[in-house]
This record gives structure tokens, C-alpha cells and sequence, in this order.
């Protein structure tokens, strides 16, 4: 008489159908993903952008001197809608800080002054809006109102 043993493990039809199940949900995963990371790509955007006008009103503070921070187009064909654009402002050891576009995944930038003028006395500053827009169409914006006061949103 022989002993029957019981085999363990998955049959190759088992596994086939578990690898069939997971490529589906994996499938009708990916579109949210992009999404998710179109947005991530627009916040870090902003808040770079955000961060870097907050350093330079304190660096006019630190400094005692007024201090601007420029954004330009760099694109040789004026538009109105920077795809291609950078911007900078002095910081106290006399060294000159520039971002460019190309540190950044998303499609445009509009600042509306270009240019914004922190005072040292006060911290105040003349006011504007910056609206960064992704390719997707979503939009952040940095806002600096004259009493010098920066607040993000997107």
C-alpha cells in the first residue's frame, strides 16, 4: 500500500489568473497616478516659488537694503505667457540667486508685477500676483500683497 502525499503550492492556471487580475488593476490605476503626479510637479513648483520670495523679503530685512526679486521672460519671442523664465534676487553676501524654468516641470509662469520690491524698514513690498499653470491646465498661484505678506495656494 502506498501513502498518497499531499502536494503544496499554486497550479501554473492559478498563478496565470492572479497575473491577469493584477495587469487589470494596474491598468485602470495608472491614469490617477499621472494625475497625482501633475499636481505634486505643480505644489512643488509653488512652493519653490514661494519660499524663495519669502528669502528674499528677509534678506532685504537681514540686509537693510531693499530688495527685488525679478521674474523674466527668457524666451526670444515676447509672449505674455512665460514657457521659458527665470528669476532672481541679491542676497547679502553679494551673490546673485537665479532660478530658471528648467529646474521646474511645469508649463508656464505669469507675474503680474514682474518685478517685487521688498522695503527693509517695513518688509513691505508692492503687490502682485505669480500663477504657475501645469500642462494639465491646473494652476497655483503665489500672492505678495503691499503690506508684504506672501501666501500660497493650490
Amino acid at each position: 500500500m502506498r501513502k498518497r502525499t499531499h502536494q503544496r503550492g499554486f497550479t501554473l492556471l492559478e498563478l496565470m489568473v492572479v497575473l491577469a487580475i493584477m495587469g487589470i488593476l494596474a491598468s485602470i490605476a495608472a491614469p490617477s497616478f499621472n494625475g497625482l503626479m501633475d499636481a505634486r510637479k505643480l505644489s512643488a513648483a509653488v512652493e519653490a516659488i514661494y519660499s524663495d520670495v519669502r528669502y528674499a523679503r528677509s534678506e532685504s530685512i537681514k540686509c537693510s537694503q531693499d530688495t527685488s526679486i525679478t521674474f523674466a521672460d527668457t524666451a526670444v519671442a515676447p509672449a505674455t505667457v512665460w514657457s521659458s523664465w527665470q528669476y532672481s534676487f541679491p542676497q547679502c553676501d553679494g551673490t546673485v540667486k537665479t532660478v530658471t524654468s528648467t529646474q521646474f516641470s511645469v508649463a508656464t509662469v505669469i507675474s503680474i508685477p514682474a518685478t517685487y520690491t521688498f522695503n527693509f524698514v517695513r518688509g513691505t513690498a508692492n503687490g502682485g500676483t505669480i500663477t504657475i499653470t501645469a500642462d494639465d491646465g491646473s494652476s497655483g498661484t503665489v500672492t505678495v500683497s503691499p503690506i508684504g505678506r506672501i501666501t500660497s495656494s493650490y
